[in-house]
């Protein structure tokens, strides 16, 4: 076992299909480039879209998922 830890780090993601808006775990993080979230035990990987409002965008089983950097906090 380590003697450091890291603080975990979430950040609201919202499906722009139906509305719904749920906390999801930062897995990685590079700004300005890609975001990966774990939500539901499934790793989405989000990238940036700076043209679309600087919104991270990415898509799972036919769904659109939005997260913005802004929105990363610690727990």
């Amino acid at each position: 076992m380590s003697d450091y830890s890291t603080p975990v780090q979430k950040v609201k993601v919202t499906c722009t299909d139906n509305g719904n808006t749920v906390d999801a775990v930062v897995d990685r993080f590079k700004k300005h480039n890609y975001m990966d979230v774990i939500m539901a035990n499934q790793r989405i990987h989000l990238f940036y879209n700076a043209t679309y409002g600087k919104v991270y965008v990415g898509n799972m089983a036919g769904l659109e998922f939005t997260a913005y950097d802004k929105d990363i906090y610690e727990v």
